[in-house]
């Protein structure tokens, strides 16, 4: 049977790339996917045995990194620049793919937010990738982004996601111009809740689970279908001949991720005041950059960069900003987690963590609060980890994207 041919779209973040690679690469036999991103991931996609084609031919990497990747906490004022600019590349962009893709199906991220005119201009099927399940407009449920408490009073839920509705209307108007002109903000012809014309009508998969989900008024086509993961045979104890986990009583991970770049000193410090107050501790910061950093000053390791995948299962908990990466992978290795939510969904993702009781979430980010929530997380038992722990180390996330694509290609 003739293999179909699979177009994949996606930013060069590694909380967007490196999980929907994760996803193809057991499919890679039975598909001939195209990945289409920057040329910053052009050896991975071709090492991960795909054709790989430029995101764009006329904008270069740093065009679209400097858009991916924050340098400033957004504002209201902020967020409209970058959405603006954003519509301005994504335009351009498509106007490109448009032409270029030629495929039986689209997988595309959810960050690319033309990808349903694309697919309506090419005639090509879509599947939206979400990271992150909870993104699209919400109705009764408690709103994301707004970063309110978790709420089961559905006339307030409601009324704030009018309000963010509201807001995404006037943000479309002051894009609009940038953007194709036959281009919409929301699905015709819908009933609530209502769907961003950015994903879908057709299928998303979300990564992750259902049982770690509060909201109730996601989008019919959205299927769960676990958080992708990297199986690792040997976790290391150590790494290289600097640091040997078993020397120390507990190992503690403190980490921000690669998107928020602003963040990174503010963790730094978290590092040092853990390392501080528990000194038979290891305490592991990475810094999440492509910088050569290796450096052990007695119990606090910094370096530029680990593999999740390959060092969690030997760490005993794990400080963080809230990314669904490390939400994830942090509970499939039983791990408890303090969140300190810096921007984006970080704060929906630390809400969903103290909701579900897989972790705690920092209510500011004083580090007396910061030390306190620490103290308060190596002395609580954490009962629901393992149940959600085998849930996602069970869910066959490729396989049940397979099942979409052949859904939408029969």
């Amino acid at each position: 049977m003739k293999k179909k041919a699979v177009a994949v779209i996606v930013i060069p973040m590694a909380g967007h790339f490196l999980p929907l690679m994760d996803l193809l690469i057991p499919l890679k036999q039975d598909h001939n996917f195209t990945v289409y991103t920057t040329s910053s991931r052009r050896n991975e996609v071709i090492a991960n045995g795909f054709q790989f084609e430029p995101l764009s031919t006329y904008h270069d990497d740093e065009d679209i990194n400097t858009l991916a990747y924050s340098t400033n906490q957004l504002n209201l004022v902020s967020s409209f620049k970058t959405f603006k600019q954003v519509a301005k590349l994504l335009t351009t962009i498509t106007s490109e793919l448009i032409v270029r893709i030629e495929a039986d199906l689209i997988i595309a991220d959810m960050m690319l937010f033309t990808a349903q005119y694309l697919s309506d201009k090419t005639g090509i099927p879509l599947i939206s990738a979400f990271p992150i399940p909870f993104v699209s407009q919400g109705y009764d449920a408690t709103p994301t982004f707004l970063r309110i408490p978790y709420s089961e009073n559905k006339v307030i839920n409601k009324l704030a996601n009018q309000g963010l509705k509201w807001g995404k209307d006037l943000m479309f108007l002051g894009c609009k111009p940038y953007l194709p002109k036959d281009f919409h903000l929301w699905h015709e012809n819908q009933k609530q809740p209502l769907l961003e014309y950015f994903y879908s009508r057709e299928s998303i998969v979300a990564y992750g689970i259902k049982s770690l989900e509060f909201r109730t008024d996601l989008p019919k086509q959205l299927t769960f279908i676990g958080y992708p993961l990297t199986k690792t045979e040997h976790p290391s104890h150590s790494i290289g001949n600097t640091v040997n986990f078993l020397d120390y009583k507990k190992v503690v991970l403190v980490t921000s991720g690669t998107l928020v770049k602003w963040s990174k000193d503010y963790f730094r410090n978290v590092a040092k005041a853990i390392a501080t107050q528990y000194p038979n501790f290891l305490v592991i910061f990475t810094e999440g950059t492509t910088k050569k950093i290796s450096q052990l000053d007695k119990n606090l390791y910094t370096c530029s960069y680990i593999p999740y995948d390959a060092y969690l299962p030997n760490i005993d908990y794990v400080i963080h900003h809230g990314a669904a990466g490390i939400f994830y992978k942090a509970i499939a290795n039983t791990i408890p987690s303090l969140i300190i939510p810096m921007d984006f969904d970080q704060y929906d993702f630390a809400k969903r963590a103290d909701y579900f009781q897989v972790g705690i979430y920092a209510k500011n980010r004083k580090l007396k609060t910061v030390l306190d929530a620490f103290q308060n997380l190596i002395t609580t038992d954490w009962p629901n980890l393992p149940k959600y722990a085998k849930e996602v180390n069970n869910t066959p996330s490729s396989l049940l994207l397979a099942k979409e694509i052949d859904r939408l290609t029969q």
